[in-house]
């Protein structure tokens, strides 16, 4: 945004992962053998909260077109992570086929191990999803296309006559 701009609309979309694990443990002279039993692993959004400038009136074409533009936000996100569900869905599968058991110092670590692992394998699908989201919203907040979202309205200008509001989009993860 520039020097004194405040944002018409503001999306925070809250982005988790999460999970836990069942393991098995079979002591072995070595220390002991740790076996997946079950992992729960929740990625996602958690939630999308959406806000738009109070100066607008939520029957006028101003806020409608300004909600429009910040749930476009919400779509980009939520595309994102659906393009790499699969993806991200094949990897972990692979993973624990890979390492059906792993070989640590104490029952702790056994408990761990493989969320750690899922987790170095989760990462750089995570950025790789991340950045294309990213990109999408930059797109979305380009000057072109912001200007597109002010034509919407035909009585933009002469009810809102600063020029220098920006719409933009803030990502919690």
């Amino acid at each position: 945004m520039g020097h004194g701009a405040h944002p018409l609309g503001l999306t925070v979309s809250t982005f988790t992962t999460d999970g836990h694990s069942q393991t098995e443990m079979r002591q072995i002279p070595q220390g002991w053998c740790a076996y997946a039993r079950r992992i729960v692993l929740r990625i996602g959004f958690v939630s999308h909260q959406v806000y738009v400038d109070r100066r607008f009136r939520p029957d006028s074409c101003m806020y409608r077109a300004v909600l429009d533009h910040e749930h476009e936000h919400v779509r980009i996100g939520r595309a994102a992570l659906a393009q790499h569900a699969g993806e991200i869905r094949r990897a972990l599968e692979l993973f624990l086929h890979d390492n059906p058991v792993f070989l640590v110092s104490d029952q702790a670590a056994g408990r761990q191990v493989f969320l750690d692992g899922l987790n170095r394998v989760l990462a750089p699908l995570l950025a790789e999803m991340d950045a294309e989201a990213r990109a999408g919203h930059a797109r979305l907040d380009a000057p072109e296309s912001l200007e597109r979202t002010r034509r919407a309205c035909p009585s933009w200008s002469s009810s809102n006559g600063r020029g220098n509001d920006q719409i933009a989009v803030a990502l919690a993860r």
